[in-house]
């Protein structure tokens, strides 16, 4: 699994204004995707990504509920996967449709020595003397 690329999105999520569901879906990529793959990539469902965002799905079952908590869940996966997109934590590969998940790269680009050199709002807090 990823140990690595989970301290690397810690990094990231340090150096770059992330929400609570955008770091937690960027871990969760990291976490569940090799450290040993060049580049890393990331392929689970939208149904995995809602997992990692702590989304309990219902089963598939023809209940209105059941089809709205799913809508729901998913939207917040795309909401969280363009912000990733955005902020250059995640690159698509492949886009997903019907039997075909869709393909991250995770953190190309970023190492963990980048942190040091990252202004971000926490930079003064590390650099500040004792009075």
């Amino acid at each position: 699994m990823g140990a690595q690329l989970v301290g690397k999105a810690f990094a990231f999520g340090m150096t770059h204004s992330l929400t609570g569901n955008e770091f937690r879906l960027l871990a969760f990529m990291a976490h569940t995707a090799l450290d040993s793959d060049r580049p890393p990539r990331y392929y689970g469902s939208r149904e995995r990504s809602a997992y990692g965002l702590g989304f309990v799905l219902p089963d598939h079952d023809d209940t209105p509920e059941a089809a709205k908590a799913r809508r729901s869940a998913f939207e917040v996966v795309r909401r969280a996967t363009a912000a990733l997109l955005d902020a250059g934590a995640i690159t698509r590969v492949r886009s997903g449709r019907a039997g075909q998940r869709a393909e991250f790269t995770i953190l190309t680009g970023f190492g963990l020595d980048d942190l040091a050199s990252s202004p971000n709002e926490t930079s003064g807090l590390r650099s500040r003397q004792p009075q």
